[in-house]
């Protein structure tokens, strides 16, 4: 029975998961249109002071450009933070462990609206981290996974804490 409650409050949390994002989709939808068409009437009037300008432009022939986003956080404060959190830790964390103790230790606090984005960027961190050298894996490799995994500093690490502006990885320490 107990089994049976667990897959049931599993089932409806993905349930509830699945109709928040719908809501989230849906005003997303209903705004949308509104920006697009801004945007298209934005687009048409620099069209025309174009064909006003003395040098001739076709502006059908410039492409788009996409926005870059911007960082979370400063270069490299990410991966030093990272590594603190891990060995001052002292045994394998999780995934949102580790981005909790990273918001925790950030000087100024992060709104709730930021903690997926920074859990997600300290997943991805993690694991490019562990191809660098730096942290080990403790949960097997699923592709496309997003469960939460477990991570330690390794043990033959050469960091050792301190606020070096770009630490090298073990590997090239121990080529050197």
């Amino acid at each position: 029975m107990a089994w049976l409650i667990e897959k049931r409050r599993s089932l409806k949390g993905r349930v509830d998961w699945v109709r928040r994002q719908i809501a989230r989709y849906e005003r997303a939808l209903e705004e949308l249109p509104r920006q697009l068409v801004q945007l298209e009437t934005e687009l048409a009037s620099l069209d025309a002071v174009f064909k006003l300008h003395v040098v001739q432009v076709e502006p059908q022939k410039i492409t788009g450009k996409q926005r870059k986003r911007k960082a979370l956080l400063p270069y490299g404060v990410l991966s030093k933070l990272i590594l603190k959190t891990l060995r001052t830790a002292g045994e394998p964390l999780s995934t949102s462990t580790v981005a909790r103790r990273v918001a925790e230790a950030l000087d100024e606090p992060i709104g709730w609206e930021m903690t997926t984005p920074l859990r997600q960027a300290t997943r991805k961190r993690l694991r490019r981290m562990v191809a660098e050298g730096w942290v080990e894996r403790h949960h097997p490799v699923c592709v496309g996974a997003k469960d939460e995994g477990i991570w330690s500093l390794r043990k033959d690490s050469a960091w050792d804490g301190s606020d070096a502006e770009s630490p090298s990885p073990p590997a090239l320490l121990r080529a050197a």
